[in-house]
C-alpha cells in the first residue's frame, strides 16, 4: 500500500525550500567563519569604523551628515549604521567576528529572495535543479574577503537594497507603496556602494526597452525614468570629481580583457566568443521575452531586469576596477552572472518546434559546463582563505603585547598586506586614543571579552556547533520540502507557471 503523502496546511511548498536553503547558505558560511575568520581590525576598518564614526559615536558628537561621508567613490550611509548598531548590540564592544555573521546572515536572506523568485517563475520539475545550482552558487566560498572581512559588509547590503528596488520598479505603479518603497530601497543601494547607481539605470533599460515593444507607454514611467536619470547623473558627476584610478584599466585592450574576464566567469577567455555559452541561457530568454512582449505586471522582466544590472554591474567593475576585476571582494557580484543565468535555464518556456529542442538540450549542458567552470575557479579559494587566516593570526600577536603588556609595537617588518594598517605611528595612534581602546576587539585586549553582551559571548566561541545544526535543520526542512512536493503515487506531476505580480 503506497505511503500517503504528507501534506502541511498553511504552509505554501516555496517557503519551506528557501527557509531550508537560508539555513544551509547560512552553515556554510558560519562554518568558513569558524575556520578562518579572525576579530583583528584590518587597514580600512581602523580608519573607517574606529576613527568614524566609532569615535565621534561614543564622544557624542556624529551628526547625521558624516555618516554621509565619501569613502573613495563610495557614501557607505548603510553600512555606517549597521556597524554601529552592531557596537551597541555588543554593548560598545567592536567584534568583526560578529560583523561577519551578520552579514552572512544578510547575504543568506538575500538569495533565499532570490531563490522564492525563481521557484515562481518555474514548472514545478524545474525546483530539483534551480535549488541544487542555487545551494552550489552560494556555498563555494568565492568571496572569502567579504566572508571573514567585517567591514565588507557593503557587498551585501548593496545586493539586497539594490534587488528590493528592482522589484518594485518592475512592476509598481506611480506614488503607490511599492514603489515609494522601492524609491528609498534604491537610495539605500546608491548610499552603500558607488555600483549601487546602476540599479536606477538597469529600471531605465528596461523602460525603454518596454517602451520600443509598446509594452509600456504610461505617465508613470516616463516620470520615474526621468527622476531616475537625474539622480544618476548627480551621483556619478559627483563621483566623477574624487578621480580614483589607482585600480582602472589605462587602455583599450586592458578594458577589452577586463570585460571577457567579468563576462566569462568563472571560466577564463581562453577561447573567443565563450562569454556566449556562458550566458546563453540569458541572451535565450531575453530574446523569448522581448518576442512574446507580455504585459508589464509579468514576473519575467524583473528577471531580464536582474540581467541587465548584471550587465551594469560588469561595466561598472570594468572602468572602476579593471586592472584587477577577479579578487576575491568581487566575486559577490560576480556571481550574480551564473545566478540570473540559472535562473533564466529554469524559466525558459517549453514550446514546440526546435526550440523545444533546443530548450532540452541546455538544461542537460549547461549545468554540467557551469558545475566544471565553477570546480576550476574554486582551485584557489582554500588557499586564499588560509593565507588570510595565517595573517590575522600574525596581526593579532603583534598587537597582544602592546596593548596587554606595554611592549613596543612592532609591525614595520612585516610585509605591506600584512600589517594590520599601512602606518604604524597612525596604527599606534588608534590603539592609545582612549576611546578607541575601551572598544577593542577581545582577542587583542582580554579584558573586553566579559564586557560583551551574553549571547556574544554564547555564540561566537560556538560557530562550528551553530553551523552543524543550522545545517542539519536546512537539511531536514528541504527533505520536508521534497516529501511534500512528490507526486501522489501513480499521477503524473502537474506542470505550472507563476509568472501573475
Amino acid at each position: 500500500m503506497p505511503a500517503p503523502r504528507v501534506t502541511l496546511p498553511g504552509i505554501e511548498k516555496p517557503l519551506l525550500a528557501c527557509l531550508g536553503f537560508f539555513l544551509l547558505v547560512f552553515a556554510a558560511r558560519l562554518f568558513w567563519i569558524h575556520q578562518y575568520g579572525n576579530a583583528t581590525p584590518y587597514w580600512e576598518q581602523w580608519d573607517s569604523e574606529a576613527a568614524s564614526p566609532f569615535k565621534p559615536w561614543l564622544e557624542g558628537n556624529l551628526p547625521w551628515s558624516r555618516l554621509f561621508d565619501q569613502h573613495n567613490e563610495h557614501r557607505i550611509f548603510t553600512f555606517r549604521v549597521l556597524v554601529l548598531l552592531e557596537l551597541e548590540l555588543n554593548h560598545r564592544i567592536w567584534n568583526p567576528l560578529l560583523e561577519m555573521v551578520v552579514s552572512a546572515c544578510l547575504y543568506a536572506a538575500t538569495m533565499a529572495g532570490v531563490l522564492a523568485l525563481g521557484m515562481r517563475l518555474c514548472r514545478r520539475e524545474m525546483w530539483p535543479l534551480l535549488l541544487l545550482g542555487m545551494l552550489l552558487l552560494c556555498s563555494i566560498p568565492f568571496d572569502y574577503d567579504n566572508i571573514l572581512g567585517g567591514f565588507q559588509a557593503q557587498f551585501y547590503l548593496l545586493l539586497l537594497f539594490s534587488l528590493l528596488f528592482l522589484r518594485a520598479m518592475a512592476s509598481a505603479t506611480l506614488f503607490s507603496r511599492a514603489w515609494w518603497a522601492g524609491m528609498v530601497a534604491g537610495g539605500l543601494a546608491i548610499f552603500s556602494m558607488g555600483s549601487g547607481i546602476v540599479a536606477p539605470l538597469a529600471v531605465v533599460g528596461l523602460y525603454l526597452l518596454q517602451g520600443l515593444l509598446r509594452v509600456r507607454r504610461d505617465r508613470g514611467s516616463l516620470i520615474t525614468a526621468a527622476a531616475l536619470l537625474l539622480v544618476a547623473a548627480v551621483v556619478i558627476h559627483n563621483m566623477s570629481a574624487f578621480g580614483f584610478n589607482v585600480e582602472q584599466p589605462h587602455s583599450l585592450d586592458d578594458v577589452l580583457y577586463s570585460a571577457s574576464l567579468v563576462m566569462t566567469w568563472p571560466f577564463l577567455p581562453f577561447v573567443p566568443g565563450l562569454f556566449l555559452l556562458v550566458n546563453l541561457p540569458y541572451l535565450l530568454f531575453a530574446a523569448g521575452l522581448a518576442k512574446e512582449a507580455p504585459p508589464p505586471e509579468d514576473r519575467r522582466w524583473l528577471l531580464l531586469l536582474c540581467g541587465l544590472w548584471v550587465i551594469l554591474q560588469w561595466s561598472a567593475l570594468v572602468d572602476a576596477r579593471g586592472a584587477v576585476p577577479l579578487l576575491s571582494r568581487y566575486k559577490t557580484v560576480l556571481l550574480m552572472g551564473p545566478v540570473v543565468n540559472l535562473l533564466c535555464l529554469v524559466a525558459l518556456p517549453g514550446p514546440s518546434g526546435w526550440r523545444s529542442w533546443v530548450r532540452a538540450r541546455l538544461i542537460l549542458v549547461w549545468p554540467v559546463f557551469m558545475v566544471l567552470g565553477l570546480v576550476i575557479a574554486s582551485g584557489g579559494v582554500q588557499r586564499g582563505m588560509e593565507d588570510r587566516h595565517r595573517d590575522s593570526l600574525v596581526q593579532q600577536e603583534r598587537l597582544l603585547p602592546y596593548l596587554t603588556q606595554g611592549k613596543p609595537l612592532q609591525v614595520d617588518d612585516l610585509p605591506d598586506f600584512v600589517r594590520p594598517y599601512p602606518s604604524s605611528s597612525r596604527l599606534k595612534g588608534f590603539l592609545d586614543d582612549p576611546t578607541i581602546h575601551d572598544l577593542l576587539p577581545p582577542n587583542i585586549l582580554p579584558s573586553h571579552e566579559a564586557r560583551q553582551v551574553w549571547w556574544v559571548r554564547l555564540l561566537l566561541p560556538r560557530l562550528q556547533a551553530c553551523a552543524i545544526m543550522l545545517a542539519l535543520a536546512g537539511t531536514g526542512l528541504l527533505l520536508l520540502f521534497c516529501r511534500v512536493c512528490a507526486p501522489l503515487p501513480g499521477r503524473r506531476a502537474v506542470a505550472s507557471t507563476n509568472i501573475s505580480p
